[in-house]
């Protein structure tokens, strides 16, 4: 599952990507009466993207079809969420190429 903000008012509404289309959450919790955490950030914090991403595989192609979506080049993207304190990006072979003193860490 890819996430996405979508840029507006406020802290943006979450997006769904699937293959050149975006299912912003909002929507798809008005079309089906879900109620899943409609932003980013939430869904990280409330452990609901794990959830998410689980009824997607287990649904998502037969939901996403009914749901309005917006083309992926239109979309108009913001920052992943707002409000982070501390944001790490820590690369895929990070552990294989760290120093020793910072192994401790990861």
């Amino acid at each position: 599952m890819r996430l996405i903000t979508l840029a507006g008012s406020g802290p943006g509404s979450a997006g769904i990507v699937a293959g050149n289309r975006v299912f912003p959450l909002t929507g798809i919790n008005e079309s089906l009466g879900t109620a899943w955490p409609t932003t980013v950030l939430e869904l990280l914090r409330t452990g609901e993207a794990a959830a998410l991403s689980g009824w997607l595989r287990e649904r998502g192609q037969e939901v996403l079809t009914a749901i309005p979506s917006v083309p992926l080049e239109q979309a108009h993207l913001g920052p992943l969420y707002h409000g982070a304190v501390n944001v790490w990006g820590v690369g895929a072979n990070f552990r294989k190429k760290a120093p020793a003193s910072f192994r401790r860490w990861i």
